[in-house]
């Protein structure tokens, strides 16, 4: 998960390289800067589908003769805290995505709302060490994890807000269904250590996706 973490930090670097202002802008990226921009994007998202939707991240051995339902995340996983877990997820989604989707399932965990049913979230946060349930359904099997063509981006829309585009994706190293994918601008204020991938501290706009790829 180490390298998966460098993959996904180098990946953002050069998102973050493309971060634009559009002042005095009226159209889009051009094409070859929306497909370096969803490339980017769509890379450093692999490694976030597999802890939340696949394998998730490593645990530690609970106890013998406990019968717990969390275990700690294992020392050498990439994220130990919700709050580094959180940020890297921002790193990538859309706040509006990240929070609707994302954190209310995975990390906060809802009722349904005729209380007919409740998803118990994946991760918690016990003290201050992240813990994974160790009973969640997984979303994507082991070894079909989704992958995609990044050298072969099909851009449907550049608009100075918003980037659609197509994606070969790949399961199991076997050709499956193409992907469609969106791309937001937003704003984000800088916090923690967002300012050393290149955000001011007065924030800027940046590219994130509003679309699940796993």
């Amino acid at each position: 998960m180490k390298a998966a973490r460098v993959r996904l930090l180098s990946a953002l670097l050069a998102a973050m390289s493309l971060i634009c202002v559009f002042s005095g802008c009226s159209g889009g990226p051009d094409e070859a800067e929306a497909k370096e921009i969803v490339a980017s994007l769509v890379e450093a998202s692999l490694p976030l589908n597999v802890i939340y939707y696949g394998d998730g991240m490593k645990v530690e051995e609970p106890e013998e003769g406990m019968a717990a339902l969390y275990a700690n995340v294992a020392d050498g996983e990439p994220y130990l805290t919700e709050a580094e877990l959180r940020e890297a997820t921002l790193l990538v989604f859309t706040e509006n995505f990240a929070n609707t989707i994302i954190f209310r399932t995975f990390l906060e965990g809802y009722s349904s709302d005729d209380a007919s049913g409740v998803v118990f979230a994946r991760y918690i946060e016990n003290g201050d060490r992240l813990q994974r349930r160790l009973d969640s359904e997984q979303l994507i099997e082991s070894g079909k994890e989704r992958t995609y063509d990044l050298d072969d981006i099909e851009i449907t829309r550049s608009r100075k807000d918003e980037i659609r585009a197509t994606l070969h994706s790949y399961v199991a190293g076997k050709r499956d269904a193409d992907v469609e994918v969106t791309v937001r601008l937003e704003e984000r204020e800088a916090e923690g250590t967002a300012t050393e991938t290149g955000m001011s501290s007065e924030g800027n706009l940046v590219w994130r996706l509003d679309s699940p790829t796993y």
